[in-house]
């Protein structure tokens, strides 16, 4: 719930910044990954994307060369897109599991002119590693039955991903 508040809050930050609205309105990707990382440099989030009205995205602060390709199957996307902002864990191609806030980028006449997406990568050697700090104890993160996370590793050092959680007791917890 704190990394969730935390995303959330990030996007409230941004959504009305003009010069962020100046920067997707004018086309400048540079201006928008400059405000991106600033913005996550503050509020320590792994990722910040910026999308047009369609949601296509327009830049993404912690990879500015990777832009163009559609999220509009984001369930954060898809409620800002239509004015509602948004956070939740959600299930993804590339990342496998994040917390996802969004919200939407309104123009001087109110009009929806895309969205702002921020958040944390859940299945991230980092995220995990952090949270064995302030707790003390190893981490999984599963996806389903699937460890797709851990601070575990085998002998030779390597992180035991992949495998299934097949004790029912804790699976039907």
């Amino acid at each position: 719930d704190n990394y969730k508040t935390k995303a959330l809050n990030c996007v409230l930050w941004f959504e009305k910044s003009q010069r962020l609205i100046n920067a997707l309105e004018n086309k400048n990707r540079s201006d928008a990954v400059s405000l991106g990382k600033l913005a996550m440099k503050s509020f320590g989030t792994d990722y910040f994307v910026i999308t047009d009205s369609k949601g296509v995205v327009f830049c993404r602060a912690h990879s500015p060369d990777d832009y163009g390709d559609s999220i509009i199957n984001q369930f954060t996307i898809i409620n800002a897109l239509k004015g509602v902002k948004s956070v939740t864990i959600e299930e993804g191609s590339v990342v496998k599991l994040s917390i996802r806030a969004s919200t939407p980028l309104y123009d001087e006449n109110k009009g929806i002119i895309g969205a702002i997406s921020t958040g944390y990568v859940l299945s991230s050697e980092n995220f995990v590693d952090h949270l064995k700090e302030l707790f003390l104890v190893d981490i999984t993160i599963f996806k389903g039955d699937e460890r797709i996370m851990t601070t575990i590793k085998d002998k030779d050092g390597k992180r035991i991903t992949g495998t299934k959680q097949e004790n029912a007791v804790i699976s039907n917890k």
